[in-house]
């Protein structure tokens, strides 16, 4: 008999430690509003005061599914928990906060340009069960691309979508390492470094980054600065330049050992 008492007794706080471990944010701490018809909705503010915070899956009873632009900007946010129900977060989501680490569910195919500038991070985890991660530096074009368009500088890990900017720029080379993933190219015609999505330029005139490569904790950056008859092959080390000629000319890539 006492055994019985004693495996129910231990199932009680079993059940009473989940229920804690899953304790969410009241749903009265956000600004939400339906989309897709009722079939989501989008957390649109936070106005709680909790700087740790776990996202509900649902409000109202319907799925969260977006987390809109800005939701949670300058929130003075150390931790955030989102929950596998959101497929997209906006632009500048969560800038401005105190959070170290972040991770993002597999069910998120969109990220927006800037969702995580102004923190603090030391790495974002991609919770995935695929075997392999393909990350990919590119750009979509935007206007007539006939025309040559305007490119957004986008990072593509398996079936998710980042914007690394929302302004004219480029994305060439993607380096990743530990749980941090750097991207290398130009924003506004300038060498920019995007290191977990936060923007970093290189130098202060014309120049462009064309491949990256992470040894240890020196970050290593091959391209140009200027352009034209006056442009020069450079290699950055941790944001420093250094020349390569002193006659027209580009680096294309770079690797360390």
């Amino acid at each position: 008999m006492n055994r019985k008492i004693t495996c129910f007794a231990a199932l009680v706080l079993f059940a009473a430690f989940s229920i804690f471990a899953q304790q969410y944010e009241p749903e009265s701490n956000f600004r939400a509003s339906p989309i897709d018809g009722g079939r989501g909705v989008r957390i649109d503010g936070y106005i709680g005061s909790n700087w740790t915070v776990n996202i509900p899956p649902q409000i109202r009873n319907i799925p969260v599914t977006s987390i809109g632009n800005g939701a949670f900007r300058q929130r003075n946010l150390i931790s955030v928990t989102i929950p596998d129900t959101v497929t997209s977060i906006g632009y500048e989501a969560f800038r401005g906060n105190q959070l170290t680490s972040v991770i993002i569910p597999n069910s998120v195919t969109s990220i927006g340009a800037d969702a995580f500038s102004g923190n603090p991070l030391a790495g974002i985890t991609f919770d995935t069960s695929d075997e392999i991660i393909i990350y990919t530096a590119g750009n979509i074009i935007m206007g007539n691309v006939e025309a040559g368009g305007s490119g957004r500088a986008t990072l593509w890990i398996n079936g998710l979508t980042w914007t690394l900017s929302n302004s004219e720029s480029y994305a060439n080379s993607v380096y990743v390492s530990d749980s941090d993933v750097y991207v290398a190219g130009s924003a506004w015609s300038v060498a920019t470094v995007w290191k977990n999505g936060v923007a970093q330029t290189l130098s202060n005139s014309e120049s462009y980054a064309s491949s990256i490569y992470v040894s240890g904790s020196d970050v290593y950056v091959a391209g140009r600065v200027g352009f034209g008859q006056s442009q020069i092959a450079t290699v950055w080390r941790n944001d420093v330049a250094q020349p390569l000629s002193n006659i027209p000319s580009e680096a294309v890539s770079v690797f360390v050992r």
